[in-house]
């Protein structure tokens, strides 16, 4: 019997053996397994932007009225007009109000925000001024270029977010996204209530031929249009290749 046991038994060459396979095998797959939850957090944290401030647009406009009717009193600003009333409903931990060009409040300065691209400078399409704050979930978020005559070709303003707050990289379609307050029935005329977008809004792309989906892939600010139609942030890793082909997937 005691040989019979000992033969059932693993000997200890045996067992490194399969521990070094399983080691090997962890090795290759687990780069994949974190890219791919990584992928999933930030198509989430985009979604959840998204949905936040399109709420909070609609909410305060059941309160105060069309937004294509707000006006500023006294030395309001059009920027702090719509940053106090769509934000009245969220749940921020500070309101940052106007701060510096190109930065959210409390990003420290040595962190430029870049497109995706770029190696130097500041980004082309960043707030030139805003009005900004911080989500009780860590985003920061910039309000700019509102207007206070009416919306300039369907587009009343703009609002920035920084998905994970005060992380790198500081990239438009990597942590950085931006979206849109528009009407698109028409460049000019308020005619009807305006709704949040993707910026460039990819959702509907009627004028100028302009497709603002695949405008991410030029300098990535109009991404979040991209991850919400796709489900996926393939721009990120198969970039060549969707601009050759002007496909939305590695897969395809």
């Amino acid at each position: 019997m005691a040989g019979q046991a000992a033969r059932l038994g693993f000997t200890l060459a045996e067992v490194l053996i399969t521990l070094g396979v399983i080691g090997v095998v962890a090795a290759l797959t687990m780069p994949s397994l974190i890219a791919n939850h990584r992928d999933k957090v930030l198509i989430a944290q985009v979604k959840q932007a998204y949905n936040l401030f399109s709420n909070g647009l609609e909410m305060a406009q059941t309160k105060y009225g069309p937004a294509e009717m707000w006006v500023t009193t006294g030395e309001q600003s059009a920027d702090d007009l719509w940053f106090e009333r769509i934000t009245e409903n969220l749940k921020l931990t500070e309101d940052c109000g106007n701060s510096d060009c190109y930065y959210f409040c409390k990003k420290p300065k040595v962190y430029p925000y870049r497109d995706m691209y770029a190696t130097s400078g500041t980004s082309s399409v960043m707030a030139l001024a805003n009005h900004s704050g911080i989500l009780n979930n860590g985003m920061l978020f910039s309000f700019h270029q509102f207007r206070t005559d009416g919306k300039w070709w369907f587009r009343y303003g703009y609002i920035t977010v920084d998905v994970n707050g005060l992380k790198g990289p500081n990239r438009f379609g990597k942590d950085v996204f931006k979206f849109e307050i528009a009407d698109y029935t028409n460049a000019w005329s308020r005619k009807v209530s305006p709704q949040l977008y993707p910026w460039q809004n990819s959702f509907s792309n009627n004028w100028s031929g302009l497709n603002g989906v695949d405008d991410c892939l030029t300098n990535g600010a109009s991404c979040a249009g991209w991850i919400i139609e796709y489900e996926n942030v393939d721009y990120m890793h198969c970039h060549d290749k969707l601009l050759q082909n002007g496909t939305h997937s590695c897969k395809e």
